[in-house]
């Protein structure tokens, strides 16, 4: 594992973030269960004071979105002629299985990746509201929010945990199926 913020010289992918996000183990478990070797570079979330920020000007001249998890993928993982860098879990997560044949991460048939996309893309802005009602204020370093907001977070994840079970998984014990890259993304979210 590296902590360095240059870019890998080794021909693995590098994948910067901090272990106790959602997004970054969710990215991080599919490597390990797919024994994809990937290197570890701490990035804190939304810091611009310290080096290993991702809103530090050093952090965002290679990342400029200033987002985690953030991937750097080698050119041949990428299939490009340099490497690649992608940010945001189901982004690097869909690339991954679409490169490696991960058909258990995400669904070669359309119809049923598309499940996945439309799960991942609305557990973005629905079940990651739980993290600001009840994650980050108990362990965000200088995180403050009203208590309106907190309120509000707080019954907006919960309704979106009803359509989840509703809506989603009315059908299904997993969306499409099997654990894919939508589920993966939204564990512990």
């Amino acid at each position: 594992t590296s902590t360095s913020t240059s870019t890998s010289t080794r021909n693995i992918l590098r994948l910067d973030g901090l272990p106790l996000s959602q997004p970054f183990r969710a990215v991080a478990w599919t490597c390990l269960r797919h024994s994809l070797p990937f290197e570890v570079n701490l990035v804190v979330p939304g810091d611009d004071k310290h080096k290993r920020g991702s809103k530090h000007p050093s952090y965002l001249a290679q990342n400029p979105a200033g987002t985690v998890p953030y991937a750097l993928l080698p050119p041949d993982l990428a299939g490009a002629d340099e490497p690649y860098g992608l940010s945001e879990c189901a982004a690097i997560l869909t690339l991954l299985a679409q490169r490696l044949g991960w058909d258990d991460v995400l669904p070669p048939d359309a119809l049923e990746a598309s499940k996945v996309h439309a799960y991942a893309h609305w557990h973005h802005t629905n079940t990651r509201k739980l993290a600001l009602a009840y994650w980050a204020p108990v362990v965000k370093a200088g995180f403050s929010s009203s208590a309106e907001v907190q309120a509000a977070a707080m019954e907006d994840g919960h309704k979106a945990l009803g359509l989840l079970d509703e809506w989603w998984l009315r059908d299904e014990t997993f969306i499409g199926g099997l654990p894919r890259a939508s589920e993966i993304a939204g564990a512990y979210g």
